[in-house]
């Protein structure tokens, strides 16, 4: 597979995680938070998150491109990592590392969305910073009030019917 194998898998990877943190998560959040309201039926709920995850995710489009793109070097450099401490550490230490980078990984994807989310769409050029910055502490409570903020307004517009 040679270079592609390096690049692709890892693109796919960090994008699908994106995808999924920024434009559904925090939606689901909001569907189950709201569940005992029984005026809704649950397909409409479901259908809601579909259609404003879909359109979300458009919107973050750029964002979630070069946030990829970074992610190929990232994810290189885990599975870089797992591969050598499965070769030369005993399994209890790998388990370890394992345990360790899965940790980081996740934090750093994380914290990745999180940077995207706490600011609304923006241009091609504007989204270069995602490349290798846009990381926000997702454990900061300070930084999560902001991201809420935004994604609610984010909602909102894309809510509106004149958009």
């Amino acid at each position: 597979m040679g270079l592609l194998g390096l690049l692709l898998p890892p693109f796919l990877i960090w994008g699908l995680g994106e995808v999924l943190w920024v434009g559904f998560f925090f939606l689901l959040v909001e569907i189950l938070k709201n569940r005992s309201k029984k005026e809704n039926k649950i397909e409409n709920r479901w259908k809601y998150v579909w259609n404003l995850g879909l359109r979300r995710t458009f919107g973050y489009k750029w964002e979630f491109f070069f946030a990829s793109l970074s992610g190929i070097v990232i994810l290189d450099i885990y599975w870089m990592i797992l591969e050598l401490a499965n070769k030369f550490l005993p399994s209890f230490l790998y388990v370890i590392v394992l345990v360790t980078s899965g940790f980081a990984l996740v934090s750093l994807l994380f914290s990745k969305g999180s940077g995207i989310m706490s600011r609304p769409p923006s241009s091609l050029l504007q989204s270069v910073r995602y490349l290798w910055g846009g990381f926000i502490n997702p454990f900061n409570e300070d930084k999560t009030s902001t991201v809420r903020e935004v994604s609610k307004k984010v909602n909102e517009k894309l809510n509106d019917p004149g958009v």
